[in-house]
């Protein structure tokens, strides 16, 4: 990895097999600007977390997201990225929508948000921090169950060999900084989707949200580089699952233009 390269990589995915699910959050510092007067930290010593971690901030989605009405009738389907601060005391605020659906599905985004309990803010040198974060939240109409169909909600998550780090150090040393996106100074993050199968292998490889400048390619050529994972399962068998990825290009300061 060249170091005019800086590669964050916090994969946090869940499931719920509810109308209204979310399929992935992603830790993310989206704003240019500091709206909040405070430090921003891109890779804090521990990041925000949901009381009781992850599945259990599925359940909360699961049991309190409702699917508007008017998105059901319209057949409307698709992602709410929602921004907020987690705050050092836990508490959430600055909410903002940063990818809209429409047809409800944002009030609904939002207000599922607001109402969650207080999380574990993220931490710098031992010391709770406010912090940025990203959830990204799926409304997706009905339920495929399936054996050969996608399956939404999961016992055991995909994983890829190694777990986390493992991932982000293949990432590493094998994602480049296009030459495109430095000279134009471009830094983002790049969402890329895909399905792990029953027998681990990657398939229907799609850029979900992109920079480009050459980052969109280099982020799915890298996806298409890697192994097998661990595939989900469910009652003990595989299942076919959906996976989104994030990958953030963002260049050292010295080295933009």
């Amino acid at each position: 990895m060249k170091k005019d390269l800086l590669l964050e990589l916090i994969l946090l995915m869940f499931a719920i097999g509810a109308k209204a699910q979310t399929a992935d959050t992603i830790t993310d510092i989206w704003w240019n600007d500091n709206d909040n007067g405070t430090e921003i930290f891109s890779a804090p010593q521990e990041f925000p977390s949901f009381p009781g971690g992850i599945s259990e901030l599925g359940k909360y989605l699961s049991e309190h997201l409702a699917y508007p009405e008017e998105a059901i009738e319209a057949g409307i389907e698709g992602r709410v990225f929602i921004g907020f601060w987690v705050m050092k005391d836990g508490s959430l605020d600055h909410f903002k929508v940063l990818q809209s659906l429409g047809y409800g599905c944002d009030e609904a985004a939002l207000e599922v948000i607001k109402g969650m309990p207080k999380w574990s803010p993220a931490m710098n040198r031992d010391v709770p921090i406010d912090y940025r974060y990203t959830l990204p939240v799926n409304f997706k109409l009905g339920e495929k169950d399936d054996v050969g169909e996608l399956i939404t909600c999961v016992e055991v998550m995909p994983e890829f060999p190694g777990g986390v780090q493992s991932l982000t150090e293949f990432i590493t040393a094998n994602l480049s900084y296009p030459q495109e996106a430095k000279e134009a100074g471009i830094e983002g993050r790049v969402f890329v989707s895909f399905i792990v199968e029953r027998d681990g292998s990657l398939s229907s490889i799609q850029l979900l949200r992109g920079i480009g400048y050459g980052c969109d390619e280099e982020a799915m050529a890298v996806v298409k580089k890697m192994p097998k994972w661990t595939p989900a399962t469910q009652r003990g068998k595989p299942v076919r699952m959906e996976y989104l990825l994030p990958i953030i290009f963002k260049l050292e300061n010295e080295n933009k233009n």
